[in-house]
């Protein structure tokens, strides 16, 4: 749960409760691990990782600063707290989570964008973290937003309203059917693009052990250590739920062939 100093575009407001992360708006951005962004937005994550400052210039806005936070700042703070995280969207039918990962521009949240116009519940998007409950692997829920390319959301949706005022991307509000606890994984899918037709082909052993090393979020970042700790948790992953490698229709009128293989 976060408590934060200001409202953050895309999260959904919650009745006051025990909170694990502080956000701070407009804070010194000086003490701890540090992200900075071309523009000047920076954030300072806290050495207990109990807190994140973060400030913007002129050449940004709030909401470049709350989409840097809620992808690669809250990933990366996913990972110095030990959690895998998958650089991936994540959708739920039947009670059970499709994990979608793929390099930038590979159709996640296309896909996940395509499930919920079926009808899905949405899991999260862009950030996918790795749960363990009872056992079995699970997602847990991220915000209730996916992001599009402008030809992506008016090909399957028409007019969406702009992500923020600086990036050419839009969102879908996916508020009514966005999840409200983990789902343990059912499959994970990593997209490699787009071909003439929908495929998807079983990885196994070390396959599916490396596809998931390069689907991580934030790996970059990670010292020795944690890499080798990352590496057990993959390892554990891949035993734990089958994995896919996908490919999505080139046509995007054609989406829904690659959802129903999914499925």
């Amino acid at each position: 749960m976060l408590r934060s100093t200001a409202p953050i575009a895309g999260l959904l407001p919650i009745e006051p409760q025990p909170h694990d992360l502080e956000i701070l708006f407009g804070a010194p951005a000086e003490v701890g691990r540090i992200l900075e962004y071309a523009d000047g937005t920076r954030f300072a994550i806290r050495p207990d990782f109990g807190q994140i400052s973060c400030n913007w210039t002129s050449e940004s806005t709030p909401e470049d600063t709350a989409t840097y936070l809620l992808g690669p700042v809250l990933a990366y703070l996913l990972r110095l707290r030990g959690t895998l995280s998958l650089h991936a969207s994540a959708v739920a039918v039947d009670e059970r989570a499709i994990v979608i990962a793929g390099h930038p521009g590979a159709g996640k949240s296309t896909t996940a964008a395509a499930f919920a116009r079926s009808g899905a519940t949405v899991i999260t998007e862009d950030v996918a973290p790795v749960v363990w409950i009872d056992g079995a692997p699970s997602v847990t829920p991220g915000y209730p937003r996916i992001r599009l390319w402008e030809d992506v959301a008016t090909t399957l949706f028409g007019e969406l309203p702009p992500l923020t005022p600086t990036w050419p991307k839009r969102f879908l509000d996916v508020t009514e059917q966005f999840a409200r606890h983990p789902y343990p994984i059912a499959k994970i899918v990593i997209l490699g693009g787009r071909t003439a037709n929908a495929s998807l082909r079983r990885l196994t052993g070390h396959e599916a052990a490396i596809a998931l090393l390069r689907n991580a979020s934030m790996t970059h970042a990670l010292d020795d250590s944690m890499r080798e700790g990352e590496l057990a948790q993959v390892t554990r992953l891949a035993e734990a739920v089958p994995l896919f490698a996908a490919t999505a229709p080139d046509d995007l009128q054609r989406a829904g062939e690659l959802l129903e293989l999914l499925r």
